[in-house]
């Protein structure tokens, strides 16, 4: 999501008028920016609009929120695993960037799952069973809602320990990007043996990118996963529902946008025709809203730390082939555009394009890491023996005390 809204948005967001956004910027309360398309319009910082809405929520009723309280707005949950503030984020209180440069996947999922790291147990064992009709005709993400779908799996779940049960999921979740897996891998070992063969050392790469995808707070796919683990559906069907949540355009989608744009970035001259088929996107038109999108995010003003690692990484590991310089110049062109920096949703189709990897492929890997989070929040929700059901609303037609369609009307009990 970018970090910045126009006037009119941010006024509706807020439920005031322009002329009152127009005081908090005066006061310091909201930074406003040139918009760089039109010199007689600004735009406005999300994260400083979000601060309003929370502050304006801790003091309102309840029965006055606005239609922004589940869009960035305030808390709805408690949770011990993630938090996002001052521009960072952290699992159970480690800086995420600082755990994806010292330890392995392996060793956070067990520090999300449990509190305390792993000791990068190999997660690949003997080659994973899969259903009949699995295909690479299929995305990944396709492929592993089918996997978590196959009976059999289900059967061994139910007589499996909780942290065997993520063990599984996870591996199971592998196969379907790597159909090819030596036993004993670890997971990112498993995914450089496929994707980059010829880069043994991105296997470092890999761990990073699957860390810093592990969770991101109560995002959409996240919710939706602790609303069916409050439901005590299996793990593996709440991931199931965090997989099918993952692929809406205006989630994982942004990854899914760029991966496909990407793919006309043949040549240095092609980079002005992929930044405008960003910007038209599904519908076609040039989103005037939003200078570019995938460059901004409201949660972090100075740029996506979790894209900055993982693209110093790629410089480092691929800086001398000739796809990773022109996608490179890609998003210094996007920076200059936008004024902003890239979202992780760049990196992860940025490294796709590098490796000439699979359709789909950036959202795979994302998906793989974002599960481990999954898992956590799904045992977090159950362990709290409570299902999600929050109240709505009601904003529409008010009931009458009479109802004047009923008046005169002979009710007979004949049904």
């Amino acid at each position: 999501m970018n970090g910045w809204m126009t006037a009119t948005d941010a006024a509706a967001w807020l439920g005031v008028s322009r002329k009152t956004l127009y005081a908090y910027v005066s006061r310091g309360l909201v930074q406003a920016m040139r918009d760089p398309a039109s010199l007689r319009s600004n735009h406005y910082n999300m994260l400083d609009l979000r601060r309003l809405v929370d502050r304006k929520m801790q003091r309102a009723d309840l029965s006055q929120l606005p239609a922004s309280a589940l869009s960035f707005g305030l808390p709805v949950l408690a949770s011990k695993i993630t938090l996002i503030e001052d521009g960072r984020l952290f699992y159970r209180g480690h800086d995420a960037v600082t755990l994806a440069t010292t330890m392995t996947f392996e060793d956070v999922a067990s520090l999300l799952w449990t509190g305390t790291p792993g000791k990068s147990a190999p997660m690949v064992g003997a080659r994973a069973t899969q259903p009949a009709g699995l295909t690479r005709a299929l995305t990944p993400i396709q492929r592993m809602v089918i996997i978590l779908a196959n009976a059999k799996f289900l059967e061994i779940e139910k007589r499996d320990t909780s942290v065997g049960v993520n063990d599984r999921i996870l591996r199971l979740l592998c196969s379907s990007l790597t159909p090819r897996q030596r036993r004993g891998d670890r997971l990112a070992v498993a995914l450089q043996r496929h994707f980059a063969p010829n880069h043994p050392k991105a296997s470092r790469l890999f761990d990073a990118l699957l860390i810093l995808c592990a969770d991101h707070e109560l995002n959409a796919s996240t919710f939706t996963v602790r609303c069916a683990a409050s439901t005590l559906l299996l793990p593996s069907v709440a991931v199931a529902a965090g997989l099918c949540t993952l692929q809406g355009e205006r989630h994982g989608g942004m990854t899914q946008r760029w991966e496909a744009a990407l793919r006309g970035l043949q040549k240095p001259t092609d980079i002005a025709h992929v930044l405008r088929t960003v910007q038209t996107g599904a519908v076609g038109v040039v989103d005037t809203a939003t200078s570019l999108p995938g460059f901004g995010h409201v949660l972090y003003p100075a740029g996506d730390p979790r894209a900055t690692l993982l693209l110093n990484m790629m410089a480092h590991t691929f800086d001398y082939q000739k796809r990773w310089k022109m996608v490179r110049d890609l998003i210094d062109a996007g920076r200059q555009i936008s004024g902003q920096a890239p979202t992780i949703d760049i990196a992860l189709a940025a490294l796709a394009h590098v490796l000439k990897a699979e359709k789909g492929a950036a959202l795979g890997w994302f998906a793989l890491g974002r599960a481990a989070g999954w898992l956590a929040h799904a045992r977090e929700q159950a362990d709290t023996g409570t299902m999600i059901r929050p109240r709505a609303r009601y904003v529409g037609l008010r009931p009458r005390k009479a109802d004047p369609f009923l008046l005169g009307q002979d009710i007979r009990a004949d049904w």
